[in-house]
């Protein structure tokens, strides 16, 4: 009888905190209870309907460890490790039938390595090379019947060739790097803050990183061209940073006291 009551004392003290996922908000990265200033400790999970499902643990408001995400039906959709609060290691996402989607090695909190993704039906979609975040070497893309979609070659993010195929295999278009350069003496200035709206899919998948766009603005402050030359691809990233883009009025470039129209490369920043 002494040992069980050392036992029911015991217990209590090695419980874990647990947290619903619905009632936390991420405040100078990092995770607190609403209502307060809590740093999360503790194991978080996420309600379907009645039932639970543990997602993973947080230490000083930081996720740490593994963490599983869910569909509906109890399907995985994602799961990757963190340390410290940054993805580190692999990480993989999954169609709701059960087929993975993607799959990526984090090397604190960058991709690094190979990422490789595919359609719904098994079929590989795209594949590149990465180091330290930063794509260098072979990306790849292939149709959903399986033929080659297109190859680009990257050296240090920037893309240095590109060639593209139809859908029925025939050679469709090789391109040279894409930078332009037209003379200037005053370059273009936004007349606006450049705010892009975060997609939906890459802010579910937590994805962060940089977008160059090249663009052309002309003699009346339009931009009337864009180009990636760094993208982040299928996260809808490469999307909201051209249309913010698109959206503010420049100062034209001048030349010689002349407005004139000329290519620019400006960097859009993701974070979370």
């Amino acid at each position: 009888m002494k040992n069980l009551w050392v036992i029911l004392f015991v217990i209590p003290l090695f419980a874990q905190n647990e947290y619903d996922i619905t009632h936390l908000i991420k405040k100078n990265g990092l995770y607190i209870k609403k209502f307060s200033d809590e740093k999360v400790n503790g194991e978080v999970f996420q309600m379907f309907g009645d039932m639970k499902a543990p997602l993973g643990k947080m230490k000083d408001g930081k996720m740490d460890g593994l963490w599983t995400w869910w569909y509906e039906n109890g399907q995985k959709k994602e799961e990757g490790t963190y340390k410290n609060g940054k993805e580190d290691g692999l990480s993989t996402l999954w169609y709701e039938n059960g087929q993975k989607k993607s799959e990526v090695t984090y090397k604190d909190g960058k991709r690094d390595g190979l990422w490789t993704e595919w359609f719904e039906n098994g079929q590989k979609s795209g594949e590149i090379t990465l180091k330290d975040g930063k794509a260098d070497g072979l990306f790849t893309l292939w149709y959903e019947n399986g033929s080659k979609k297109s190859e680009k070659k990257y050296k240090d993010d920037l893309i240095t060739s590109e060639v593209e195929w139809s859908e029925d295999g025939k050679l469709s278009s090789e391109k040279e790097p894409q930078q332009k350069f037209i003379p200037y003496d005053d370059p273009p200035v936004a007349l606006s803050p450049i705010r892009p709206k975060y997609s939906e899919i890459a802010q579910a998948a937590g994805i962060e990183g940089t977008v160059v766009v090249q663009v052309f603005v002309n003699e009346k402050g339009r931009v009337t061209e864009t180009v990636i030359l760094k993208g982040i691809p299928d996260s809808g990233l490469d999307e909201a940073a051209i249309e913010a883009i698109v959206k503010v009025k420049y100062r034209p470039a001048k030349a010689k006291g002349k407005k004139v129209g000329v290519w620019i490369s400006i960097p859009v920043v993701f974070r979370l």
